[in-house]
């Protein structure tokens, strides 16, 4: 088999050297870092706090020695690129790791719902984009500036989706559709699958997904004939990646071009969702938020104190006795609500296509399965997806 590493032309030739030997080529394409700069939950969103508080080079330093061939770094929002300063980081994480995974630029991008986002701000989605053929260093310009073009579509998801099918430079994904902050309803995803606005979708979520709403998301894909991927949605530090999305690939080049063509399989190892979203909120306020706040506060007072610093620090000290118990009732709420919307949707959905009744849609046939079972989740037949866009 040959080496496991891009070719001389591909996106990253110079941001990874992953050589390994492994059957099949594995790839992250939902991962967070401190670039996530705006938390995605309310009220927390009205403030300028980062949703995660793991830098980058932690991260590829995760995956370099968790067998990783390829990771995309998708903050939200916010594209992933590198100068000078990041890419000597990266050279010293290469000199520590050895080998590490070949890296590709992305984001994860709030897409509203149009007019049914001024009703409902939950409204809408989160669509991971990929930047293909672009390297994070050298044409980071080039993705800035591609970057603002795709936001000035994402008022509308119709419009956004009609924009993307034009354009072979990037990869869509519809992330967690059943979870999360944003989400669609059962008459939008049946629109834009039957439509053939969707290509592919993140039919399985090992973050705050449950099992129904991963089953739900696989039903997706499988009777609208989508591609599919994997991932953990990776927001807290530390850990190892325990979803890949899987294909026959042995370049970055043609795992790109199989995920694009909907010729990708994915794992699907499920996680109790609550431990993991109390984990999340909790690592995120003490060992992100707290640490985060007293950097900035150094930095700041040194040209005096800033506006509203008192009462900042005074919720600040609430909020550190209260976040504990909060967090657990807040996760508890929060995955009820997002469990019985699911539901409903599904149910919307399931209205409007009836193969989604099936018993395999049930959930039968899509319990989780160990990394070592990649066919726990699989999209079309290779040759047989939508291909385009």
């Amino acid at each position: 088999m040959p080496d496991r590493q891009a070719s001389a032309s591909g996106p990253s030739a110079a941001l990874g050297t992953s050589q390994r030997l492994q059957d099949p080529y594995r790839a992250v394409l939902h991962l967070h870092t401190d670039r996530s700069r705006h938390w995605s939950y309310r009220p927390l969103e009205r403030f300028s706090i980062p949703d995660c508080y793991v830098p980058f080079t932690d991260r590829v330093a995760e995956h370099a020695v968790s067998g990783v061939d390829l990771i995309a770094i998708t903050d939200h929002d916010t594209p992933f690129v590198m100068d000078d300063a990041d890419r000597r980081r990266l050279d010293a994480c290469r000199a520590r790791c050895g080998e590490f995974p070949i890296i590709i630029s992305g984001e994860e991008v709030t897409v509203r719902a149009g007019a049914a986002s001024a009703a409902d701000p939950t409204a809408g989605a989160h669509v991971l984009i990929l930047y293909r053929g672009l390297d994070p260093f050298r044409d980071r310009r080039r993705i800035l500036a591609t970057h603002d073009e795709v936001h000035r579509h994402s008022h509308d998801v119709f419009v956004f989706f009609r924009f993307l099918r034009e354009r072979d430079d990037l990869i869509d994904i519809l992330a967690h559709p059943f979870s999360g902050p944003r989400r669609l309803d059962g008459h939008t995803l049946h629109r834009l699958a039957s439509e053939g606005w969707l290509r592919r979708v993140e039919a399985f979520s090992g973050g705050e997904a449950t099992a129904a709403q991963n089953r739900f998301a696989t039903a997706l894909a499988t009777v609208y004939g989508l591609g599919v991927t994997s991932s953990d949605d990776r927001h807290r530090r530390g850990g190892r990646p325990r979803n890949f999305t899987l294909s026959s690939a042995t370049t970055a080049d043609v795992f790109l071009e199989d995920l694009r063509n909907g010729c990708t399989t994915a794992t699907s190892v499920q996680a109790p969702a609550f431990p993991r979203k109390v984990a999340e909120l909790l690592d995120g306020f003490y060992f992100g938020y707290l640490p985060w706040l007293a950097g900035q506060l150094r930095r700041r007072t040194a040209k005096g104190p800033p506006p509203g610093t008192p009462l900042q620090l005074a919720a600040t000290a609430i909020a550190t006795a209260a976040w504990g118990p909060g967090a657990l009732v807040g996760a508890a709420i929060y995955l009820l609500r997002g469990e019985l919307r699911s539901r409903t949707d599904f149910a919307t959905l399931a209205a409007l296509e009836p193969r989604l009744r099936s018993g395999a849609c049930r959930g039968g046939a899509f319990r989780g399965a160990p990394v070592s079972a990649p066919e726990a989740v699989r999209g079309p037949a290779r040759g047989g997806g939508r291909g385009g866009g």
